[in-house]
Formats: structure tokens, C-alpha cells, sequence
């Protein structure tokens, strides 16, 4: 990630629709990431746990796009907190989602796979990062996506977040959260 100013970086991303899970990841462990989004603001509350609930990290982050606009690049800034500090922020009103986070590598590609759960159960994204738009747009979509949702505001976590179940599954059997139909189950 580059670095802009004192403490944001660039974070170059991509987000793709999973289809399947691939087989492989039946064996790996995944880490629990409960996100809660702060009401009218850019920023999120995050707890990291590993498969036996320790916790491993507690953040709070502002993301946003830059100037351009682009869907592929974003603003990052991390803040790592202690407990105590977690718990004073987490007082705050906000939309939170929950998701199991498997790393996967593909074709010499490290992905994160998302499987949410709640009210999100069902739905399945994987991220890839890279250091340069280069080698981010080198990354072809992987087999066991369906499509690329970088560019659709939908698949963002602060809207997510945001949704219903009720709004969630309206969303797909309506098609409006794809540009093509949803994956069969």
C-alpha cells in the first residue's frame, strides 16, 4: 500500500461474488471479523477472533475513496485499540455485520473469502489486494467466483451492514444487487 500523507494508504482492491467455496478451504481455519459501521460517518469498528474466539485484533478504521473516484482504490487508515477502547467505541450506534474470513491463495493470488453469517447468511465475497494497479488488474476472476462486484455499491460492507434480512434477500431474488442473475444454490 502506498502512503498518503502522515497516516492513510492507498489500498488497491478488488471484490468478486463467490460462487462455491473451494474445496480446499473445508481444512483451513477461519477468523470471525464482526464489523460494526458508526452511524453517519466513514468509519468501522472491527474485531478479529481466531476459530476458538481469542480475540486477535480490535480496530477502528476510516475508509473512503479518493478523489478519482475509483472503485479499485480507497483510502485506509487503521487505529489499533485495547479492549477498554473497543469497548467505549463500540457504545456508539451503527450497523454491524458478522463474517468467517478464510485466507485462499490462487494462482499465486492471496484472496480473503468471506462467508457471512445473520442476516447476511448466503452471501459470499472474496477481496484480493495488490501494490500496484498493474498486478491488480493482471489478477483474472477467479473460477470460483461468479462475478466482480469491486464497482457495485451493493457488495460494500457499510451497505451490507446496513440491509435487512428482509432487504438482503429481496435484493437478490430481485436481481437488483447483480448485474447478471444470482448464483444457484
Amino acid at each position: 500500500m502506498d502512503q498518503v500523507g502522515k497516516y492513510a494508504c492507498i489500498e488497491r482492491e478488488r471484490r468478486f461474488w463467490v460462487k462455491e467455496l473451494p474445496c480446499e478451504l473445508v481444512v483451513c481455519s477461519a477468523r470471525r471479523i464482526t464489523d460494526k459501521y458508526l452511524d453517519n460517518s466513514r468509519l468501522r469498528l472491527r474485531k478479529v477472533e481466531d476459530d476458538e474466539g481469542n480475540i486477535i485484533a480490535l480496530k477502528l478504521t476510516q475508509k473512503y475513496p479518493l478523489e478519482s473516484a475509483s472503485p479499485y482504490h480507497r483510502l485506509i487508515t487503521n487505529l489499533y485499540l485495547n479492549l477498554s477502547e473497543f469497548e467505549q467505541l463500540a457504545t456508539l450506534a451503527g450497523d454491524t455485520l458478522i463474517k468467517q474470513r478464510y485466507r485462499y491463495n490462487w494462482q499465486g493470488f492471496r484472496f480473503g473469502i468471506d462467508v457471512f453469517v445473520g442476516k447476511l447468511s448466503g452471501l459470499m465475497l472474496a477481496e484480493v489486494e495488490a501494490p500496484t494497479d498493474t498486478e491488480l488488474f493482471s489478477i483474472p476472476v477467479p473460477d470460483f467466483a461468479f462475478q466482480e462486484v469491486t464497482d457495485n455499491a451493493f457488495f460494500t460492507g457499510g451497505n451490507l451492514a446496513r440491509l435487512t434480512a428482509a432487504e438482503f434477500q429481496q435484493a437478490f431474488q430481485s436481481g437488483e444487487c447483480s448485474e447478471g442473475a444470482a448464483p444457484s444454490s
